[in-house]
């Protein structure tokens, strides 16, 4: 089988180009907290932070794409057709 072949039957990452806005974040210093609190303590407080996070995300439109340890990671799809709504954000 051809190099084309293969590609166009796997099941290999792809790509596309969107015009989007992302956002990083993680917790600064999250490892002196972790050993600072409690697990229930530290559970609690980065639950709450990632609900005030997400909350905040969802109500501009934004979407949760992944969590990773104390981080998240989020996505605005823009519109090209709708510049006014972009310019909001």
């Amino acid at each position: 089988g051809s190099v084309e072949q293969y590609l166009n039957h796997s099941n290999l990452p792809m790509s596309r180009s969107r015009d989007s806005a992302l956002l990083f974040v993680d917790i600064s210093g999250f490892t002196q907290i972790s050993q600072l609190l409690d697990v229930e303590s530290l559970s609690a407080a980065i639950n709450s932070y990632f609900q005030m996070v997400i909350d905040e995300v969802l109500s501009h439109g934004g979407d949760v794409l992944k969590f990773a340890g104390d981080a998240i990671f989020c996505q605005w799809t823009a519109s090209r057709h709708d510049t006014e709504k972009n310019l909001e954000y």
